[in-house]
């Protein structure tokens, strides 16, 4: 059964991950074992048709719910998009055994980034990234059923393009929770990073894109990555209205 305190730290965490337009399109319904992610229809993302922007968004808050639930000792268990007669149940995440796998180093690195993790608006120090980075963030995406395509070599500020290999909903949900695990470590080396969806909304661009790089895949997120000297954090939403039924 989960704890009312327990509750509330995963969906505050959760609440924190990056979202397209910064719209947060998610709530949460607490039950006696599972923690339902929900999408949020009242908070669309622009002008998102499809529903693209708005699971990858909730995609970025699964992630931030099992990174959550790893740091109370559990094995997150996770169904995505459980049933096709509720489109707005994005997951269901429940508890699994305690203490079975410990969270590694990254985790943790992970983990303590969440407070002062941001989407960056202003400059980015034109200086080296830190070594070994790119090649990670490049794992995290991997590890998620994504890819990280970098368009320049990694040396200083980096423009980067997140891919799937299909472009349906369980690819942006995957998208999204890659997405938030690499803003994530990025920040872990306090390297943020821009992001960029507009120029996806075109059909076209998102076709020409994989052939100018080289790679297969369905383009899902712009980012450029760089150093930058701030703690500052991105508003949430108040916790009163992450929770209950959705219109």
């Amino acid at each position: 059964m989960l704890r009312q305190c327990h509750a509330e730290y995963l969906i505050a965490t959760a609440a924190r991950a990056p979202s397209v337009h910064n719209s947060q399109p998610w709530r949460f319904q607490v039950g006696e074992d599972a923690i339902e992610l929900l999408s949020d229809p009242d908070r669309p993302a622009g002008t998102d048709a499809s529903g693209r922007e708005m699971l990858i968004s909730c995609g970025a808050a699964l992630f931030g719910l099992r990174l959550a639930m790893r740091s109370l000792g559990f094995q997150p268990v996770v169904e995505q998009l459980p049933d096709p007669a509720q489109p707005r149940l994005v997951a269901r995440v429940r508890p699994g055994r305690w203490r079975s796998v410990p969270m590694n180093s990254l985790e943790v690195r992970m983990l303590a980034a969440v407070p002062h993790w941001h989407a960056h608006s202003g400059a980015l120090d034109p200086g080296p990234l830190p070594v070994g980075l790119v090649p990670g963030l490049r794992n995290d995406a991997l590890v998620e059923g994504a890819e990280l395509a970098f368009v320049s070599p990694g040396l200083g500020t980096a423009t980067a393009i997140l891919l799937t290999r299909g472009d349906h909903g369980a690819d942006w949900l995957h998208a999204g929770q890659a997405l938030h695990r690499v803003l994530l470590h990025a920040a872990s080396e306090w390297v943020f990073a821009s992001l960029g969806t507009q120029p996806l909304g075109d059909p076209v661009t998102r076709v020409v894109i994989p052939g100018q790089l080289g790679v297969p895949g369905h383009p899902q997120m712009i980012l450029r990555f760089g150093r930058a000297e701030t703690t500052a954090s991105t508003a949430r939403r108040p916790a009163d209205e992450l929770t209950g039924p959705t219109s």
